[in-house]
């Protein structure tokens, strides 16, 4: 069984690293390789958990590389713990760098099937396992509208998606960090609206703090997304009784509260009481341009976000202008410039793009919209 398959490699893992940290043992490959493992194995375990076995073929091959990698780094730990004679030095290292090599080979087939995965999710191609995922979902409350196409982070919510639905039992905040545009709250709306994020979290709510706070709309916001009542019959309540039916309708749920737009320290120690932690792997996610509010307010690592890069601001802005359809050969020099010009800005780049989708596609067109813009 895959799912048995992936928990025995993960806590495998789990144990390595221990032992790395604390009794010396090396690690088979460098450290965030094998990060990048860990972080792909909690994401298989969350499909798995809901309906993976429906896919036909995938399970098995799960299965067989989670016994495959499993394999190898038991064999390298093995390999170092009997080695105590320096004469055996160099066929050690020689067996550790084939066994690296392989393990490297293993994660290349892991990482195609975590991009079918996603691909799944993403565009329901399997409708097996879309169903299992809708009939599973759990209460939501002020979902965003998803509309937005996620276009070069792809890596980013992967991890994040592992962070949130990883082993660690206790609540913690998660800070996506970036300057305005750069795409936290598209990342963030792809996180929520995620089946396997869903399929984790009891309840998730989403709120917009924004720089003009107001701490009772927060409170109406939240209290509305979890009880399903609009905000006009909740206005004869007291502030200190919405934060108790927040903090009440919140207790003993696993909860996922983004918290798109946090502006101030103070917001979040405003909002902080709001949120029981019950030790059942609860999170909050922020979303901020500062970075001291993200480190004031995180529990964890920031998620700084990065700029696009040449190739994937272009695929943005021809997505955003084509759609469907393929660019004209004639344009994709000049459009490849225009995406260049917009610094990696998602934000730039769509906006131009809704400005060139407007345009004739003649080639004196685009050439007249670069030079004007």
């Amino acid at each position: 069984m895959a799912y048995a398959a992936v928990v025995s490699l993960a806590q495998t893992l789990q144990h390595i690293n221990h032992h790395h940290q604390y009794c010396s043992i090396p690690l088979i490959c460098e450290e965030q390789l094998f990060e990048s493992l860990r972080e792909k194995l909690t994401f298989l375990q969350a499909f798995l958990e809901i309906d993976g076995e429906t896919v036909e073929g995938l399970e098995g091959r799960i299965r067989d590389l989670a016994y495959r990698a499993e394999d190898i780094i038991e064999s390298h730990v093995s390999d170092q713990i009997s080695s105590e004679h320096e004469r055996y030095m160099d066929l050690e290292l020689q067996n550790s760098e084939k066994k690296e090599a392989d393990l490297r080979m293993v994660m290349e087939e892991i990482n195609s099937i975590v991009e079918r995965v996603m691909n799944i999710q993403n565009n329901c191609a399997v409708e097996d396992v879309q169903c299992s995922y809708t009939s599973a979902v759990p209460s939501s409350g002020g979902a965003p509208n998803d509309g937005n196409k996620m276009v070069g982070f792809n890596e980013d919510l992967l991890e994040l998606k592992a962070r949130l639905c990883g082993e660690s039992s206790k609540l913690q905040i998660i800070s996506i960090v970036g300057m305005g545009g750069i795409g936290k709250t598209t990342l963030a709306t792809n996180i929520f609206n995620d089946s396997l994020v869903a399929y984790h979290f009891h309840v998730r709510v989403w709120t917009t703090v924004s720089q003009d706070y107001h701490l009772r709309q927060v409170l109406l916001d939240l209290v509305a997304s979890l009880t399903d009542q609009k905000t006009t019959d909740l206005s004869n309540m007291k502030d200190e009784e919405l934060v108790e039916c927040v903090y009440k309708t919140l207790k003993g749920r696993t909860y996922l509260i983004v918290m798109d737009d946090m502006w101030s320290t103070k917001t979040w120690d405003d909002v902080r009481r709001f949120f029981p932690d019950d030790s059942n792997g609860s999170r909050v996610l922020m979303t901020t341009r500062l970075s001291d509010v993200a480190v004031y307010a995180s529990s964890s690592p920031l998620h700084q976000m990065r700029f696009l890069d040449e190739e994937w601001s272009w695929n943005l802005l021809r997505d955003k202008v084509f759609e469907q359809q393929s660019c004209p050969p004639e344009l994709e020099r000049i459009g490849r410039t225009i995406a260049q010009s917009c610094g990696g800005l998602p934000l730039a780049i769509a906006v131009v793009a809704g400005i060139l989708a407007k345009m004739p596609y003649y080639f004196y067109q685009w050439r007249y919209g670069k030079c004007h813009s």
